[in-house]
């Protein structure tokens, strides 16, 4: 069985597998030498094919995701798009597509539909420069009201559990097992059909965090795991920031959304010691498991709701600060901090 994976977000990239083994593999950046690049060409998909020694014609099945709420764009539809739907319902079935459109095969008119661009053509109009241009710079010869693209979709299932604030001890006391169940757990992904050039590809769109805890589980040697999921941003609500999961043999059971600021935590950090506001969180991540803490203090541990002020004693804001005044009573030469030539002083 040959899966095509597309991820159309920053650090946009193109895998192949084969019989469940990784064949071929391309990130865009490495490419176009744009880091953090956004957005697929079938160009990009045609070179992974090429490398694997196989043609559009072989491809059974894709998995596609994206993030930052971007659309998928598509400059040739008629070689690279998909639709929401399409036969692939039978082949990839979905609860949640079920619940939202029975047993059409494709959205009602206006829902999944391709349209023009809405965020990025935003991200364009804007005057100066705006953080993701620079990662689609690659595109911007194109008439953008023209270019064809369907939404990102960043909300799929959610569950009455999952309501309101819950701070870490409130969810390690919840019973999560009514979420051991395979209906709630595969309505994390919506049928598509892939158009690659010319040929009709059966697939699935999936969260974008159920996608993370996927390639942290199915590349881990473990058959069961406790997951946890969790990006740059956060959240105090709902579940962008990421989730708890449970992985069993081939099945990932979300569990709940921990609503954690660690990584909101890393990006204000890496913003304001000279990193930038993209890239910044994963430079300092690749650093977290060296050296002995030197600023640790049990106040900052907890998720949004935790502490006296639910949530405002645990802001980034706070952490930074409290570092930076720790580090000067530690004696530490603070004059390199926030100059990124003087970073690794």
């Amino acid at each position: 069985m040959i899966v095509l994976g597309l991820h159309f977000g920053h650090d946009a990239a193109v895998a192949l597998v084969r019989d469940g083994e990784v064949v071929a593999f391309l990130e865009k950046e490495r490419k176009n030498r744009i880091k953090h690049a956004l957005g697929l060409d079938f160009s990009d998909v045609r070179d992974v094919l090429e490398d694997a020694g196989l043609s559009p014609r072989d491809v059974d099945y894709c998995a596609v995701t994206s993030t930052q709420d971007v659309e998928y764009c598509f400059f040739e539809p008629e070689r690279l798009s998909f639709v929401f739907g399409g036969p692939a319902i039978h082949e990839i079935p979905s609860p949640l597509w079920r619940r939202r459109y029975g047993d059409a095969e494709e959205p009602p008119p206006g829902a999944g539909k391709l349209e023009g661009l809405r965020r990025l053509a935003e991200v364009y109009s804007q005057p100066g420069e705006h953080r993701y241009k620079k990662f689609f710079r690659q595109y911007g010869h194109h008439d953008l009201a023209t270019v064809s693209s369907l939404p990102s979709i960043e909300d799929f299932a959610t569950h009455p559990l999952w309501e309101g604030p819950r701070t870490l001890a409130e969810i390690g006391a919840t019973d999560y097992r009514p979420l051991l169940d395979d209906d709630f757990s595969r309505s994390f992904h919506l049928p598509i059909t892939l158009t690659l050039d010319g040929s009709r590809v059966p697939g699935a769109l999936f969260s974008h965090h159920y996608a993370h805890a996927a390639y942290g589980f199915y590349e881990s040697p473990y058959r069961r795991a406790a997951i946890l999921s969790h990006d740059g941003g956060s959240t105090r609500r709902g579940y962008r920031a990421g989730l708890f999961f449970y992985g069993e043999e081939e099945r990932l059971y979300p569990l709940a959304p921990h609503r954690l600021p660690a990584g909101w935590t890393y990006h204000v950090v890496g913003r304001d010691i000279g990193f930038g506001s993209i890239g910044g969180s994963g430079k300092l991540m690749g650093l977290s498991a060296y050296g002995r803490p030197a600023f640790f203090d049990p106040a900052f541990v907890g998720n949004w709701w935790d502490g006296p002020r639910r949530g405002e004693e645990k802001h980034p804001r706070r952490w930074f600060d409290h570092m930076v005044d720790s580090a000067r009573r530690q004696g530490y030469d603070l004059d390199a901090l926030g100059d990124p030539a003087r970073m690794t002083e």
